[in-house]
């Protein structure tokens, strides 16, 4: 667009790029559809797209999920929607994505329903579970009484996770039953390249054991990455209590064996860890790469070991130039080993360590004789609200989640997320309130929290948020409607009627293919603008113009049209972004007489 922009005229309605909708859970079936084997020959409805995903209704048509995926259908950035529990009956299960040619790309919504009785005995395959190779994203699923049976990366979810992208990937799942395998298996996710907070608020209450290394209650191994250079929340608010063994090194509450980069926040075991292994640890099990975080973390579950064990980590591979950096954890679980040359630690076995604000209970570092240092507390009695309150006075509620205290939940250890949602509410109204018909929401400003079943809330991140309508708005609108999950509220707002001659109503991004793009690419693409004529008057120019990220005008395009009062005219312009200098597009009409007064609000893109 430095250059004169192409341009072309169509008629095609081109598919805008919108939000994953929400699915009304309210109307769930009565009892669960169950399984005999049976494959569907097409979903129960939808398009694939965010607006209108495909509809997963039966068992049979999860089946023609598995089957056509793995069969060659590309479902690249589709969206599924479950409508509807289902029980799988234990009728073995060929995993969603075989092989790394056939990886399930796609986005399910679990909607909170529930899949019951998955069964697979694949003990000579890799990539097993629900999903076997996975490179896609699911939310708001359970699986319930599991058994699954492979040889490496098998997990609950999914068995091998890639992440290309950075944004969440699994959340909100819940697992139980039992996972096994030879080697990296875990009750969520089997083996994971981490890209950046891609496994949050995942429960797992599985039974998970690997006969050979790597086994976790959340992920088997998080394995190495060489694209990925950060230490954000690579897995956040999890939580085990699942029995967690192997017969071979590595075992972990959360994650088993690290050889990334990474850190592990806001995340708690409460299961039974090792036994028949060794590098064992409450939280991570064996570290063997770059810097590792525990941050607001806790082990409640006992941890044994045939060697090294700790309550936080377990082993970590003697490198000077690495550590392992615990920040506002505490250690509640006996640590032992029935080697007596082994390096046992209440929160640390073996390897460079630093300490900022972390506590241990008295009991456990007395058994482990174990001093007091600057940064390790000891104390008596965890089970309080003032030591809950003593955790939060070290953090920035902001960024870690606020640890709660109950008697009657979690043994009355002090705990954080996930915690039971009841409802959710508009704790800060938005910047804007007041539209013109053909306007757009702008949530700017808005905090939208949630309210949880122990009286606490938090705030819900705005890329957890959907919103409808998420398309123009119309004259006499009200309020619009904000989604979390199964949760919704309504935000006020008022919408008068538009004094414009001509509306520009969506302004999308295709590749050269006709795909939908989200973000803008550093190549040739399409630019399209649906524009509407709301009222007679001249004809005019619809105007696209490019900017750079410091906002500097870099090129436009423009075409005359006319049309009669009511009529919508799609334009199409090619773009060529080849040296990723457009950072931002916007359209605009313009009265074809030369006036420089817009005829309508500008739409853009970024």
């Amino acid at each position: 667009m430095k250059k004169t922009l192409g341009l072309r005229v169509t008629a095609a309605l081109l598919c805008a790029l919108l939000l994953c909708p929400f699915v009304d859970t309210g109307a769930q079936a009565a009892s669960a559809d169950v399984w005999d084997g049976t494959v569907a020959t097409n979903f129960a409805g939808g398009a694939g797209t965010e607006t209108k995903p495909y509809l997963i209704k039966t068992c049979a048509q999860l089946a023609y999920l598995a089957q056509s995926n793995n069969g060659g259908e590309n479902y690249i950035g589709k969206c599924f929607s479950l409508e509807a529990d289902l029980n799988l009956n234990g009728i073995p299960w060929t995993p969603i994505g075989i092989d790394q040619s056939t990886r399930f790309n796609g986005t399910l919504f679990g909607n909170g329903h529930s899949i019951k009785n998955l069964y697979i005995n694949s003990r000579s395959d890799n990539y097993i579970g629900l999903f076997g190779f996975f490179d896609g994203a699911v939310k708001e699923l359970r699986l319930l009484d599991v058994d699954i049976t492979g040889s490496k990366n098998v997990g609950g979810v999914c068995g091998y996770f890639y992440n290309r992208n950075n944004g969440t990937g699994i959340s909100n799942c819940y697992v139980t039953g039992t996972v096994k395998g030879e080697e990296s298996i875990g009750g969520i996710v089997g083996n994971y390249y981490p890209r950046g907070n891609n496994v949050v608020r995942c429960i797992n209450y599985a039974s998970v054991f690997s006969n050979g290394n790597n086994a976790g209650g959340i992920v088997g191994l998080c394995e190495y990455y060489s694209g990925y250079s950060g230490v954000s929340k690579t897995i956040d608010l999890c939580i085990n209590h699942g029995t967690i063994d192997a017969y071979g090194v590595g075992v972990g509450g959360i994650v088993g064996a690290i050889s990334s980069m990474m850190a592990i926040d806001n995340s708690i075991n409460f299961g039974k860890i090792g036994g028949n292994s060794e590098k064992n640890g409450g939280i991570a099990g064996m570290l063997s790469g770059g810097y590792f975080y525990a941050r607001n973390c806790a082990n409640i579950g006992n941890v044994t070991s045939t060697g090294n064990a700790g309550g936080i980590v377990g082993y970590r591979a003697n490198n000077s130039s690495y550590r392992t950096t615990l920040f506002n954890c505490y250690s509640a679980g006996i640590v032992s080993t029935t080697d007596t040359h082994a390096s046992v630690g209440s929160l640390v076995g073996e390897g460079d360590r630093s300490f900022t604000n972390c506590y241990v209970l008295t009991s456990v570092a007395n058994a482990l004789d174990e001093s007091e240092s600057d940064n390790v507390t000891f104390v008596a009695n965890m089970k309080t609200q003032a030591f809950a309150s003593q955790l939060n006075r070290n953090i920035n509620t902001d960024e870690y989640a606020t640890w709660l205290w109950n008697a009657d939940y979690y043994q009355g250890y002090p705990y954080h997320e996930p915690r039971t949602v009841q409802s959710i509410y508009v704790s800060r109204k938005p910047t804007k309130t007041a539209y013109r018909a053909g306007e757009r929401f702008d949530p700017k400003g808005m905090v939208i929290s949630a309210l949880c079943n122990d009286g606490s809330s938090f705030a819900i991140s705005s890329s957890e948020l959907t919103y409808r309508p998420n398309t123009a708005l119309t004259e006499g609108t009200k309020y619009v409607t904000a989604f979390y999950d199964s949760f919704s509220v309504q935000v006020s707002i008022s919408v008068g009627a538009n004094t414009n001659e001509y509306e520009i109503t969506s302004l999308t991004m295709e590749n050269a293919s006709g795909t939908a793009l989200s973000k803008m690419p550093k190549s040739v693409f399409y630019v399209t603008a649906a524009v509407k004529r709301l009222k007679d008057g001249s004809d005019m120019r619809v105007v696209i113009a490019s900017y750079d990220a410091e906002g500097r005008f870099t090129g436009l395009a423009f075409v005359r049209v006319d049309m009669p009062v009511g009529a919508t005219t799609y334009v199409s312009i090619p773009v060529d972004n080849s040296d990723g200098e457009i950072a931002e597009i916007k359209a605009f009409v313009l009265s074809s007489s030369g006036s420089l007064n817009p005829l309508s609000d500008p739409l853009s893109l970024k």
